[in-house]
């Protein structure tokens, strides 16, 4: 997965690009509740960055574990965890996604925000799946969100925005030679008024694959069942799914 989280971006991505956590927390935790039985239990976050969806599940008694290969988003992870006084229930681990060490079986594995959608390859996808399913509870569920292959293609979007302390361009185009959309995000960003402006640039290639080959992925990885979903209906296959923009997969051991 390249890295597109580094000490210059993370505080950006921090203060303004954890909306989508909050979005799909309540949803992801009224599913996990309803289908499990269980009031609460252990979350296993992948590609966490800075915290908010385990701080969220954390608020309600879930014991949380993320997981980041950035270093700069585990440290502000950690430090949004003690700003919350959750620290007794959280630990954030900087490793990469398919190659990461627990003690603990989460019985609740996601990964939002198509952060799977920055991966290099099918193969890469398919070790994640893999290492989720060596570690996840038998009775466990596994929740993550993509763009879809339509998805990809509409991301062709252009936005500036400027405040007293921050100037940041995002340009997100898409390649229809390579079939992927290339993210670039610049500015500069400052403390306070009083503060010398940094500079951040960061750049990642986005991927995307048919819903049927990320299904015979997890399959082949041992999940049972597995089938594409909306965030407001979980419990529901799609019709169609690589013509939703944005498409969730739950998959069961």
């Amino acid at each position: 997965m390249e890295s597109f989280y580094d000490e210059t971006f993370a505080p950006v991505y921090n203060q303004l690009f954890t909306g989508f956590a909050h979005q799909v927390s309540g949803p992801l935790r009224t599913y996990h509740q309803a289908t499990t039985a269980r009031e609460s239990g252990t979350l296993l976050d992948l590609c966490c960055g800075t915290g908010q969806l385990g701080l969220s599940f954390a608020s309600h008694g879930y014991r949380v574990i993320g997981v980041d290969q950035s270093q700069a988003m585990i440290e502000l992870a950690r430090e949004n965890a003690r700003h919350s006084a959750l620290e007794e229930q959280v630990e954030f681990i900087r490793s990469d996604v398919a190659k990461f060490d627990i003690t603990r079986t989460p019985d609740l594995v996601t990964c939002t925000f198509d952060s799977f959608n920055h991966l290099p390859g099918l193969q890469d996808l398919a070790a994640c799946f893999r290492r989720t399913r060596e570690v996840i509870a038998d009775d466990g569920i596994f929740i993550f969100d993509v763009h879809s292959i339509s998805g990809l293609r509409q991301q062709n979007t252009f936005s500036v925005r400027e405040t007293d302390d921050l100037v940041l361009i995002s340009r997100i185009g898409y390649d229809p030679g390579s079939g992927t959309a290339i993210a670039r995000i610049t500015g500069f960003d400052r403390k306070d008024v009083s503060a010398p402006w940094r500079q951040f640039k960061q750049h990642a290639t986005i991927r995307a694959w048919s819903a049927e080959d990320i299904i015979a992925e997890l399959h082949r990885a041992g999940f049972g069942s597995a089938w594409p979903a909306k965030i407001d209906a979980l419990g529901e296959s799609v019709k169609d799914p690589d013509q939703v923009p944005r498409i969730f997969f739950v998959a069961r051991p």
